[in-house]
């Protein structure tokens, strides 16, 4: 479907599927600026013709996921990682953003941006053993 929009080359196809799987879909059309190789020409051009299903988010469980899938998110960097590893390895995990927040893991417009990709499974701590 990619292939039929104009504006989209093979190239580019390739990196907005990569940029996509990484993510966990897209939410918003816009997310499309994110992607490497899409210049500001073909963002104008492919915007109006698409759309974005945020039905079909893949989301991830920050208390459970690996370090290498919490690592491959485009929205969480190597530091705020390393910060969420370490406190969730000491704190068993988060129940709402909110929390992240309050934990200096990321600032509320990080959390915002990266909640839509968020699970928050159970927590597991010291009193669960």
């Amino acid at each position: 479907a990619l292939r039929s929009v104009a504006g989209i080359g093979e190239k580019t196809v390739v990196s907005i599927i990569s940029y996509r799987d990484r993510l966990g879909g897209f939410l918003r059309a816009e997310q499309l600026a994110e992607v490497p190789g899409v210049t500001e020409r073909n963002y104008e051009k492919i915007l109006k013709q698409i759309y974005c299903d945020s039905c079909e988010i893949r989301k991830i469980d920050i208390n459970f996921a690996t370090p290498k899938e919490l690592g491959r998110h485009p929205y969480i960097p190597p530091q705020t990682l390393r910060k969420l590893l370490k406190r969730r390895q000491l704190k068993g995990g988060w129940s709402t953003a909110e929390e992240l927040i309050e934990d200096d893991i990321m600032t509320r417009e990080e959390a915002a941006r990266l909640v839509p990709y968020l699970r928050f499974g159970p927590r597991s701590g010291p009193d669960d053993e």
